[in-house]
């Protein structure tokens, strides 16, 4: 299949582009500047120099290939208005093909709200946090497009983690003032997922050619935010050195974040295990913390940041 991925210079995309590819299809990544176009070639994937700013820069492709895989998100000012742009530009040139095609869209568990000890699936009612208000406006749109030549699927991952990156860096981050810093108590539970099982569910997916369909993409991981804080601290060396910060100190230092730093959630991933047999090949994050934290220390001094 000819597969096109937006942000595939990013930390989900990247690794999305480069699992479809193992897989052997053929993948177009989107991305802005020339020398992660280099870093595409050497991963197989074929370059597309472009932005989402300007549908132009990558309309051609749509008509050319088969699979639209949108992970890409720009967190500047006008971030929710080029996701929208783009969703419309996707739709709109894959709705005028004669040909079969499918469209993947990215969302996340944050549009659930904060439900506590409550157990979500993909039929619950609701209640995005204010950073993603806007997000299930984007994924009606997407649902709404399906059709008999036009497959959509909605992704909704949980916070994600591994390689170097994802939502547990903030553990990594405050380690720099001597703690590992949460907000509150740090009872809550953050519904997690390894990038590349992310990444294969969006390869299955996509295989599959599932039609109209929201999938919640997360491992099985129960371990509380003060938990895996603990962890962190014990492989930096650091135990018992976990600090909680008030909501006023959190806003301080992490704005709109906070919301999502003190969500509590649990997920019901059984649906995308039945559909496509999606498996996790990954043990939860707090079981090998100190993998993470090697690595992200690895790349601070790389940076000269550490």
């Amino acid at each position: 299949m000819k597969i096109f991925v937006t942000g595939a210079s990013g930390y989900i995309g990247h690794t999305v582009a480069r699992a479809v590819r193992a897989k052997g299809h053929r993948v177009y990544g989107l991305v802005r500047r020339q020398e992660d176009a280099d870093l595409l070639s050497l991963d197989e994937i074929t370059p597309l120099l472009g932005d989402l700013e300007y549908p132009e820069s990558y309309q051609r492709i749509l008509d050319e290939v088969e699979v639209a895989v949108h992970c890409a998100f720009d967190s500047s000012g006008q971030g929710i208005e080029q996701d929208a742009q783009t969703i419309d530009t996707i739709i709109n040139v894959f709705s005028k093909s004669s040909l079969p095609k499918i469209f993947v869209y990215t969302s996340g568990v944050w549009v659930y709200g904060s439900k506590g000890s409550e157990i979500v699936d993909e039929t619950s009612p609701l209640d995005p946090l204010d950073i993603v208000k806007w997000r299930p406006t984007h994924e009606e749109k997407v649902l709404k497009a399906n059709s008999a030549q036009l497959k959509t699927v909605v992704l909704r991952p949980g916070n994600v983690f591994g390689n170097v990156g994802g939502f547990t860096n903030f553990f990594f981050t405050s380690i720099e003032n001597g703690t590992v810093s949460i907000v509150g108590e740090g009872n809550n539970r953050w519904p997690m997922v390894h990038v590349q099982d992310l990444a294969h569910a969006y390869v299955s997916v996509v295989e599959k050619e599932l039609s109209h369909v929201i999938l919640n993409v997360t491992d099985d991981s129960s371990a509380t935010v003060r938990e895996m804080a603990e962890a962190v601290a014990k492989a930096a060396e650091m135990s018992g050195r976990v600090k909680e910060m008030s909501t006023e100190e959190a806003e301080q230092h992490f704005g709109p974040l906070v919301p999502a730093l003190k969500f509590d959630l649990k997920v019901d991933n059984s649906r995308i295990k039945r559909l496509i047999g999606w498996h996790i090949h990954h043990a939860p994050f707090i079981n090998e913390v100190e993998i993470y934290y090697q690595a992200w220390k690895t790349t601070q001094q790389e940076q000269g940041a550490f």
